[in-house]
């Protein structure tokens, strides 16, 4: 994609490919660039999803603070734009965040907890359920190292019960394996 969009001349589409390659390999940098390129074109109908996508991954890197303060960012642009599409996803990943740690290193687990209900209440508000199974297999990881492990499995059952039996998607998948450790 990013080949093509060079070839042809289309920078927005160019942005996009580095975000998700980006994203893909794992490389912060390289989502930050596409961002930056993105946004340089005058674009950002998809700022809340690109932003969430870096977050996911400074989250698997450890890097709590920096995580929070692209949320900060990705909050201020969902206030301004309403553009709501990810927000139960940039809760989770900011209960992610928080549980790490983030920039004062004083988080609880009740304020990470705090996230995760939030993001789970917009996802049933937008009838979105695989943003409230993510949501419920945070919390419910959070739960389960509060040692609460007959929480969370009725967390995840619950959610993973909004979902059809036979999904065979890679967020239901972590789930299952989750509910079957508890």
């Amino acid at each position: 994609a990013a080949a093509l969009a060079d070839e042809h001349g289309f920078p927005v589409h160019a942005a996009v490919a580095a975000v998700v390659r980006g994203w893909a390999l794992r490389d912060a940098a390289t989502v930050r660039g596409g961002i930056a390129d993105y946004e340089a074109a005058g674009q950002f109908v998809a700022t809340s999803l690109f932003r969430g996508l870096l977050v996911e991954v400074l989250v698997e890197q450890g890097d709590a603070e920096a995580g929070l303060a692209e949320l900060s960012v990705a909050f201020e642009f969902v206030a301004r734009s309403g553009e709501r599409r990810h927000l139960a996803e940039l809760h989770r990943l900011e209960g992610e965040c928080v549980r790490l740690g983030g920039a004062a290193r004083t988080a609880t687990n009740a304020s990470a907890s705090e996230c995760f209900h939030r993001a789970r209440d917009v996802a049933r508000a937008q009838g979105a359920r695989l943003w409230d199974l993510r949501a419920a297999t945070s919390l419910a990881r959070l739960l389960a190292a509060d040692g609460k492990r007959a929480a969370a499995r009725a967390v995840l059952t619950e959610a993973a019960g909004l979902l059809p039996a036979d999904a065979d998607l890679p967020d239901v998948t972590a789930a299952r394996v989750l509910a079957a450790t508890l």
